[in-house]
């Protein structure tokens, strides 16, 4: 889904990153997987499938190692301790219930850097709906800003409708 959904971005210009008009890779248990394996950042998703399991126990090992240390050592207002995580890692890329005693990730979330704040909201609000969000079967994809910009321009699209039909009447 984050292949089809940063060709997306890539085919309008909606994100930021290299000077050959490529995205950055979105920041996500992918793109850690990715930098984890040899060769990675170029493979295909078919051979990153494939590769998963030679690195499977040794990386959620590691990403739960990471969560535990981050649970031991957290301290309201203080920045995050990151230092035994892998290459990637931010806490929101594994659920609450994820460590030592779950080693089963339900929700995650996947970063892409689309530039500086509120540069392409409102282009990417429009084909949000065109954007990957898997089969649905085991993962099924939503879309969102970090400061909830979809949901407000979605509420003031109704309200405007609202209006309307209110001033109709």
């Amino acid at each position: 889904a984050e292949v089809q959904t940063l060709s997306e971005l890539e085919s309008r210009g909606l994100c930021h990153g290299c000077p050959d008009g490529k995205c950055l890779l979105p920041y996500s248990l992918v793109m850690m997987v990715r930098v984890t394996l040899s060769g990675g950042i170029e493979m295909s998703c078919t051979d990153l499938i494939e590769q998963w399991p030679t690195i499977q126990d040794e990386f959620t090992q590691t990403v739960v190692d990471c969560v535990e240390s981050m649970k031991e050592t957290y301290e309201p207002g203080k920045p995050f301790n990151l230092t035994s995580c892998p290459t990637g890692f931010w806490p929101s890329v594994v659920d609450e219930e994820f460590g030592a005693d779950n080693k089963v990730v339900r929700y995650t979330s996947s970063y892409f850097p689309t530039g500086k704040p509120y540069d392409y909201v409102d282009e990417i609000y429009e084909v949000v709906d065109k954007l990957d969000r898997a089969s649905g079967d085991v993962v099924l994809g939503a879309y969102e800003t970090t400061d909830e910009d979809f949901i407000n321009i979605y509420v003031d699209s109704l309200l405007n409708k609202d209006m309307a039909l209110a001033m109709a009447s």
